[in-house]
């Protein structure tokens, strides 16, 4: 998040738009891009709407917590099946609450930062917001609010297949996923499709009866642990695990050729 800061705000914004006024000018159309710049500046965005339905206001009753993923990425399209559709999942945690809940959605800073900034786009068209703000017994808190303190005093976290559910698990908070997370497989966690299993689920947040332990949560690691293998996807922990692009091809080679034979 803050690598992902750091290129999305700040300098690092600045530099982007250096580059493209530098492209522009290369081009010849730097006029069209001032143009379309100081146009968009009087024009609606994802920012202006999202504060026309953000509440500040304190969360008095229980509630789920909803972290919204960035979009289009891996972990809706494909990990998230049908419910790479967000409002869906929204819609149906909502039809699920026990009486007297609420459901807490967040936008994903990174949406703003590395998806088209506050532009409109097929993820975050217009009206998305005003929909999931239209949602019975949800309210939708500002995107930059502290998302460890939203889940401390969640009664679960709902992801699709984000981060933010494992670090309800290790807060020892319950997780319900709707996409196939790494993690699913963990005590404290339940993975839903609809709302009768997800009122299942919440039911059963409700009773004590969906938790996770600190013993848990290092039996599932030490079960994880026996079934990998040294490798990554990932260049960025490749180079932190001192590991060569090379070596990590044929670790996952000879372990997809094991499990082929």
């Amino acid at each position: 998040m803050a690598q992902q800061k750091a290129v999305g705000s700040g300098l690092g914004l600045l530099y982007h738009r250096s580059c493209i006024a530098w492209a522009g000018l290369l081009s010849g159309k730097t006029f069209v891009l001032v143009w379309r710049f100081i146009r968009r500046l009087f024009e609606n965005n994802l920012s202006q709407e999202y504060g026309e339905v953000v509440s500040a206001s304190k969360i008095s009753e229980p509630y789920v917590y909803f972290p919204l993923n960035m979009q289009p990425e891996r972990s809706t399209s494909p990990q998230g099946d049908v419910f790479q559709d967000q409002i869906l999942v929204a819609e149906t945690v909502a039809a699920s609450l026990p009486k007297g809940w609420r459901l807490v959605i967040k936008e994903h800073p990174s949406q703003w930062w590395l998806r088209g900034k506050t532009r409109y786009s097929s993820a975050r068209y217009r009206g998305y917001y005003l929909r999931l703000a239209r949602i019975p017994r949800t309210t939708l808190v500002p995107t930059f609010s502290n998302t460890f303190e939203l889940t401390k005093g969640a009664q679960a976290v709902v992801v699709i297949t984000g981060t933010p559910g494992w670090e309800a698990i290790m807060r020892n908070i319950p997780a319900i996923v709707f996409g196939i997370p790494w993690y699913r497989d963990c005590p404290g966690v339940a993975q839903v499709a609809n709302v009768d299993e997800c009122r299942t689920a919440l039911s059963k947040v409700e009773s004590g009866g969906l938790k996770s332990t600190p013993d848990g949560v290092i039996s599932f690691l030490a079960a994880l642990d026996a079934v990998s293998i040294r490798a990554f996807i990932h260049d960025q922990i490749g180079q932190s695990e001192n590991m060569s692009g090379a070596e990590s091809f044929q670790n996952i080679a000879r372990k997809l050729k094991s499990v082929l034979n």
